[in-house]
């Protein structure tokens, strides 16, 4: 499971945790592999992390204004 979490505005650390147990495979292809690989993996997982949860709070903020109206009666404008 990835988890990001931020130490300033321009660094943040992403942690992955990974069963030994369970996933052999992934343990041993990560040892196997050159850092940098693992680096734009990961890179890669937060990006599809990133654009998912984006996606989700688009659709929650489109479903929650859908058809609402503001106090005078017109279309509620969504902003992003």
């Amino acid at each position: 499971m990835a988890k990001k979490e931020n130490k300033n505005d321009s660094l943040q650390l992403i942690t992955f945790n990974i069963d030994k147990d369970k996933d052999k495979d992934l343990v041993e292809m990560l040892d196997d592999a050159p850092k940098t690989w693992i680096i734009k993996r990961a890179l890669r997982m937060y990006k599809k992390l990133e654009d998912s949860m984006w996606d989700r709070l688009v659709e929650e903020e489109i479903s929650n204004k859908k058809n609402k109206k503001d106090d005078d009666g017109d279309d509620v404008e969504l902003k992003f």
